[in-house]
């Protein structure tokens, strides 16, 4: 089996606005023993008009047994910088973002149950730095905000055509003008008509 995999994608976007913009993405993964896997990404995009860009750099470790299947884990990390268009403005005249950074240190796994269900368990830690500036771009702030994912899963393949899944999810973050916890529950079901087609 291929001990290396390397997917490399460019794109260049001609709009009609005159907005032009570059896009490169490579992914890469590698077999370091059989259970366990090395991945990496990085991703640029740049807009040749406004400046606006996006910097995207991910590594993870992802543990697929051979001998187990019914379990597997993965943990990443990731880096985003995002800068925004230049000619972006606050609609009433306060201060919009206009650059961030991001770190996302995440990690999930999956276990098979028995009666066709799955479990799947999610947790991510993201701390942000955002450049915030006015209309005018005179003045300049930054701050910090602080998420925390929780998210946990019920897959179920009732049938060869049907899916159906219940997630619960909680979001907690600190920052300027946010400090509570989000809360929701997620429904969702997936038909096969045909086995190369679904509806959800």
């Amino acid at each position: 089996p291929d001990q290396v995999k390397l997917t490399f994608k460019n794109e260049y976007r001609i709009d009609t606005d005159g907005r032009n913009s570059f896009l490169s993405d490579t992914q890469s993964e590698i077999k370091m023993t059989p259970n366990f896997f090395l991945l990496g990404e990085y991703e640029y995009s740049v807009s040749q008009t406004d400046y606006a860009s996006i910097d995207k750099r991910q590594v993870g470790v992802a543990y697929r047994p051979v001998k187990f299947d019914w379990f597997n884990a993965l943990v990443k990390y990731t880096r985003l910088k995002d800068r925004r268009p230049d000619d972006v403005l606050h609609p009433t005249g306060g201060f919009f973002e206009s650059e961030s950074l991001a770190r996302v240190y995440a990690g999930e796994y999956s276990l098979d149950l028995p009666l066709a269900l799955q479990f799947v368990q999610k947790l991510a830690y993201k701390d942000e730095n955002i450049l915030a500036v006015n209309n005018t771009k005179t003045i300049q702030t930054e701050d910090d905000l602080i998420a925390v994912l929780q998210a946990y899963r019920l897959n179920h393949h009732l049938t060869r055509w049907l899916d159906t899944a219940v997630e619960y999810r909680i979001l907690g973050r600190q920052g300027p003008g946010v400090d509570h916890d989000e809360k929701g529950v997620l429904v969702e079901a997936m038909v096969y008509p045909k086995k190369e087609f679904g509806i959800g």
